[in-house]
């Protein structure tokens, strides 16, 4: 078994026309669901791993750790979704609105 890369693992691979990463600089818990409410994604993201979001409408972010987040759209910086420790429930994930920080 292959240990993994030393600046962390990433999640969603597989996603084609990713628009949306989350990266992550220390751990926090992080859930995905679908516009019918069911997880897409849940686990527990430490410093260097990223979740490459499936490019999809409806999807929303859980988190317990808002500020260990980071968030680019299309390869730029979005705004922060909230301090360390924050927690944040059904955040959506559309690209316009993490660009603009209109997350509620």
């Amino acid at each position: 078994v292959a240990a993994p890369p030393a600046d962390g693992r990433v999640f969603g691979a597989v996603n084609d026309t990713v628009r949306v990463v989350i990266r992550s600089k220390g751990e926090s818990w992080v859930q995905v669901r679908d516009a019918d409410n069911q997880a897409v994604m849940t686990r527990v993201l430490r410093a260097g791993d990223q979740y490459r979001v499936p490019n999809r409408p409806g999807l929303t972010l859980m988190t317990g750790n808002a500020g260990a987040l980071e968030v680019t759209v299309d390869g730029q910086p979005a705004p922060a979704l909230g301090p360390t420790g924050m927690v944040r429930r059904a955040v959506p994930l559309d690209p316009e609105r993490l660009k603009q920080g209109t997350l509620e």
